[in-house]
């Protein structure tokens, strides 16, 4: 998460979409990064930004039995 946190303070959007359809949200959830998932949420990423799947990045952590990314939506 360093890493990520010295690409947010050098001006990374935190809700940047790549191909496809996918943000950086989504892709620490896929990830598993719990860690990466609140500091993205912290600085604000949206998380109702729907993936190539119609997917929010909640709805991608339950799909993937991701249940410890699922539950920091809820905190």
């Amino acid at each position: 998460d360093d890493i990520v946190t010295i690409l947010l303070n050098h001006g990374a959007d935190v809700n940047f979409v790549f191909k496809p359809n996918c943000s950086p949200l989504h892709l620490a959830v896929f990830c598993g990064h719990s860690d990466i998932i609140k500091l993205l949420l912290a600085r604000g990423a949206d998380f109702n930004k729907l993936n190539y799947d119609n997917q929010r990045p909640v709805d991608l952590a339950v799909f993937l039995g991701h249940l410890e990314s699922a539950q920091i939506f809820f905190q």
